[in-house]
């Protein structure tokens, strides 16, 4: 590949910005990519200060991912425990309409709930 500004000279990279050959002399090596001298510098310092950021906050991203994958399971298994407590009060006491029905959308809606946060923390361990 031949220098796009000095088209008799060998080019020793490609700007990350504009993708042109470049030669030593028209290149400026910024550490985690090249650039052309004097045109493409402060665009490339842009693209790997994003990128920087964007690799720090996957971290963040992961680990957030976990704890709210762990927060939904114990959301869910509380829901199952309450709607229980409400099924097995509205029948010991017998009230059984509202009680218990009650607490049989409790305990679906936390099977329901543990069943997607079971798959949700399977993907995020992925």
């Amino acid at each position: 590949m031949k220098c796009y500004y000095a088209p008799s000279e060998d080019a020793i990279g490609v700007c990350k910005c504009c993708g042109r050959g470049l030669s030593h002399e028209f290149a400026v090596d910024l550490g985690k990519g090249l650039a052309c001298k004097g045109r493409c510098e402060e665009d490339v310092k842009a693209l790997i200060g994003l990128v920087e950021r964007n690799i720090a906050a996957s971290v963040r991203a992961d680990e957030i991912l976990r704890r709210s994958a762990g927060t939904s399971i114990w959301s869910s298994v509380f829901s199952v425990i309450t709607g229980s407590f409400f099924v097995g009060f509205g029948i010991y006491n017998g009230v059984e309409t509202f009680t218990t029905g009650m607490g049989a959308i409790f305990v679906i809606y936390g099977i329901a709930s543990l069943l997607r946060s079971r798959r949700f923390s399977q993907l995020v361990k992925r």
